[in-house]
């Protein structure tokens, strides 16, 4: 019994290696959980604000993501840096895991849309004239800027990312089973501030 030690507290024969002892396997309730605390870490991380206040500013100056190449390319003059750092600071609002992790409804999500549509349209024409912004520039701007607080805020509308993190915590559940409860049309509420 070279390869073999006797547990004092079980009586258990146990294998050992070269005179260390051999950690038991962990149980299937401690793998489950380290896999679900992975999901979780990885889907944050790969949904963090940080990333897409990042990526919101890479489009601000000009460039576009190669699906392809795996890559920033340039294919646009940049926005003006002032002008820029005010959009993403009006953004960074939104872009918290506060936001996200709450559970807004169509009518705020509206009301929060509302008020950055008309901050918007304010801001850039009190700057075109000062920047001298063509308006395809200040389409291009409202289009990103608009574009990425949808998205930030439908990611908190009824719960939904929060749930799916939630679910993933329970045992045995996955981001796959996870059915959104909401059955309006997200979209077709979205313009009745109109």
């Amino acid at each position: 019994m070279d390869n073999y030690y006797e547990d004092k507290n079980t009586g258990e024969v146990l294998p050992s290696d070269d005179g260390y002892q051999v950690a038991p396997p962990p149980s299937s309730y401690e793998y489950d959980s380290v896999i679900r605390e992975r999901k979780v870490n990885n889907f944050l991380s790969q949904t963090s604000s940080a990333v897409t206040l990042e990526k919101i500013s890479y489009l601000f100056q000009g460039y576009i993501y190669d699906q392809v190449e795996k890559t920033w390319k340039k294919l646009f003059q940049p926005i003006p840096e002032d002008i820029r750092n005010d959009f993403l600071q009006c953004l960074s609002i939104y872009l918290t895991d506060d936001i996200r992790m709450t559970r807004l409804s169509v009518t705020q999500i509206n009301g929060i849309i509302e008020i950055l549509i008309h901050w918007s349209a304010d801001y850039l024409d009190i700057k075109a004239d000062e920047k001298e912004l063509s308006e395809e520039d200040m389409t291009r701007i409202g289009y990103i800027f608009l574009s990425a607080a949808l998205i930030a805020l439908s990611r908190a509308l009824n719960g939904t990312e929060r749930d799916k993190i939630y679910s993933t915590l329970r045992l045995g559940d996955n981001f796959s089973d996870y059915i959104p409860k909401e059955k309006e049309s997200f979209l077709g509420n979205l313009f009745k501030w109109k």
